[in-house]
């Protein structure tokens, strides 16, 4: 091989890691216990403790075992697009909010999930729809209200902006030091 050609397979490595092509995480495996019989809230259960714990690629293993027993395939999309989302996979966590959504559109954590991916993307109009239709499905939802705030107050809507800051704040958010502040000032 010629060091021209090894500079650039060499190249072509990194753009494929950096992409999130290829991975050098080693694959996480999990089991369920043979005496366990509600096996899909078995390991559904465990997925949303891994998540907590921020382990998300046990997360992730965990809600892709769900799939293989029925057990509310969009709750467990959900799980998978935290997860995903927690590894900053987040072209992945979209794809799988948008599969939880189309499994039960009446939830509302898809929406609003994906409504942050969307405002981290500055995708504000796209944001602001899912936040909008999340906290049509549950009025008052505190990350809804604190995702469409930061949307609004990123496309210069300060006063709506405003109202949910303060909405999201009585929800039991915190946001950040000087946000409403910044926001009545505008």
């Amino acid at each position: 091989m010629t060091q021209h050609a090894k500079k650039m397979a060499f190249f072509l490595i990194l753009l494929l890691l950096s992409a999130g092509e290829i991975s050098c995480e080693r694959t996480v495996t999990v089991s369920i216990p043979p005496h366990i019989t509600k096996r899909g809230a078995y390991a559904f259960q465990r997925g949303v403790a891994a998540l907590r714990a921020g382990s998300y690629r046990y997360a992730l293993a965990w809600f892709q075992e769900v799939h293989r027993y029925s057990f509310s395939p969009a709750q467990t999309a959900t799980g998978e697009g935290l997860a995903l989302a927690g590894m900053e996979k987040l072209q992945g966590a979209k794809a799988a909010f948008t599969r939880a959504i189309a499994l039960d559109p009446r939830r509302p954590e898809p929406y609003i999930r994906r409504g942050l991916i969307f405002h981290h993307w500055k995708k504000y109009p796209r944001a602001l729809a899912d936040f909008n239709r999340g906290l049509r499905l549950r009025p008052g939802h505190p990350l809804g209200l604190m995702g469409r705030s930061f949307t609004l107050y990123s496309m210069g809507r300060y006063g709506e902006a405003l109202v949910d800051a303060l909405a999201a704040q009585r929800a039991g958010m915190t946001l950040p030091h000087g946000y409403v502040g910044s926001l009545k000032a505008n």
